[in-house]
């Protein structure tokens, strides 16, 4: 089992974690989604995190979100519905 200190990086100042890479915050965001359900709290789920993306001429804004979308759908198991 890995431990949350394990899959987090440290917060930034505003408290908001910046990742390296997508899959990193995915992977966190999925770990953290699990363990929320688990506990079986009525509170919701609050998270921040970041990561750079490399702009490319041949993705627009539109096709980037839908790329996001289906990485977080797929990765972390979050549902948009």
């Amino acid at each position: 089992m890995v431990s949350l200190s394990q899959v987090v990086p440290s917060p930034s100042v505003d408290n908001t974690t910046e990742y390296q890479t997508a899959t990193e915050l995915y992977k966190t965001l999925a770990y953290l989604l699990r363990c929320h359900a688990k506990s079986g709290s009525a509170s919701g789920l609050t998270f921040k995190g970041c990561y750079s993306i490399v702009a490319k001429q041949d993705v627009d804004e539109m096709k980037r979100v839908k790329l996001v979308v289906a990485d977080l759908k797929k990765i972390a198991k979050l549902s948009f519905e």
